[in-house]
């Protein structure tokens, strides 16, 4: 119990120190750019905030975590590009930015955080007081307590780097030309994304208050009228790959899918798509078994960030294979187009709210 009071109050110092140092810099930051009062189509954005909320227990595997409160700060940069030509290729005038958190898991198994994630803010609502925003981002962590001889009971991630996802909402208050106030909701992921077992995930919904400085006067645009929507029909098919650590074994296994993926329809923002993926999952030495097996349809939406596609499916086996857990799954993913010819990116494959594994892929336009 002794251990665990210091170590909670060595992970209170440590955050009493963060937020003096970010305050000492937020200060001088406004002392620096106060002088400045050019109105720009380009601003730049300074921020710094608290979030919290709770740690949610997924599976029974992580009862012993019931009622964990977890704690995080955040430091934003940001620009948002309020130019007629991002707002074209965009659909809307984009927020994107670099954000570094520190966050405490608030359990000695658990530790402590330290991530980097780049983020995006599509905004829904631009007033002059106003604004409401969404928000993806996803990043690479460090993890301070990961499973290990030593730590038994954390069964959420066994590696000490690890990659955080976030999907959230926020909504500005506009104080005057430099200084806004922000209320954010978001829902929080780490996991290793299936590199070494075991990987059961830390989710977390919070709730977050940050303060935000311009660093130049800027004016928000009236939105004109665009002309007729391009339909975004594409037709791909899909190769990925991942190396996945076995939960019971240890032992890497590979993991091999093909997929034949359809958008089309939706708006200037997203695009509505149906897949099917035929997947193999290592089982053993036994390659001749229909085990390694699972074939799926999925359907779902993707969001068109310029030539990033964000994309959310859900899908149903009409063949089960011997490691997949339940019937429905669902894959997350990020692509780039490359000259509308091919696309690389990765995607997340989770049962419910437990990540399966992430894998790499490249895909060929038709």
């Amino acid at each position: 119990m002794g251990s665990l009071l210091n170590e909670n109050i060595a992970l209170s110092n440590r955050m009493g120190r963060i937020v003096v140092f970010v305050l000492l810099m937020f200060c001088s930051l406004q002392h620096e750019l106060s002088s400045q009062e050019n109105v720009s189509t380009l601003p730049n954005f300074w921020s710094c905030g608290f979030y919290c909320g709770n740690l949610q227990v997924h599976t029974d595997k992580l009862s012993h975590f019931e009622g964990v409160k977890i704690r995080g700060l955040e430091l934003e940069y940001s620009k948002w590009m309020l130019t007629e030509e991002a707002r074209y290729s965009f659909g809307f005038y984009p927020k994107w930015g670099l954000s570094l958190n520190f966050v405490d898991f608030g359990h000695s198994s658990l530790g402590y955080s330290i991530n980097g994630i780049a983020f995006l803010e599509p905004f829904l609502v631009s007033g002059d007081k106003f604004r409401i925003s969404g928000k993806v981002g996803a990043g690479l962590a460090y993890l301070s307590n990961p499973y290990g001889s030593g730590n038994p009971l954390n069964l959420t991630n066994s590696t000490k780097v690890a990659f955080p996802l976030v999907g959230g909402v926020n909504v500005y208050y506009g104080y005057n030309d430099h200084w806004a106030l922000k209320i954010s909701a978001s829902y929080r992921h780490i996991s290793n994304g299936g590199i070494r077992q075991p990987n059961l995930g830390i989710n977390y919904p919070v709730l977050g208050l940050t303060l935000e400085y311009a660093t130049k006067s800027y004016c928000i645009p009236g939105l004109t009228k665009m002309g007729k929507v391009r339909r975004n029909n594409r037709t791909e098919v899909l190769a990925a790959y991942s190396l996945k650590s076995d939960l019971d074994t240890d032992e890497k296994s590979n993991v091999m899918l093909l997929g034949f993926n359809r958008c089309s329809g939706g708006s200037r923002l997203n695009a509505f798509c149906y897949s099917t993926i035929i997947e193999y999952q290592q089982v053993g030495d036994d390659d001749s078994s229909i085990d390694p097996w699972s074939v799926g349809p999925l359907a779902g939406n993707e969001f068109l960030i310029g030539k990033l596609r964000f994309g959310q499916q859900i899908g149903v086996y009409v063949l089960r294979g011997k490691k997949a857990p339940n019937s429905l799954f669902q894959i997350y993913y990020l692509r780039y187009l490359v000259a509308n010819k091919m696309t690389v990116g990765a995607n997340l494959k989770a049962h419910g709210r437990v990540a399966d594994y992430m894998a790499f892929q490249v895909g060929l336009i038709l």
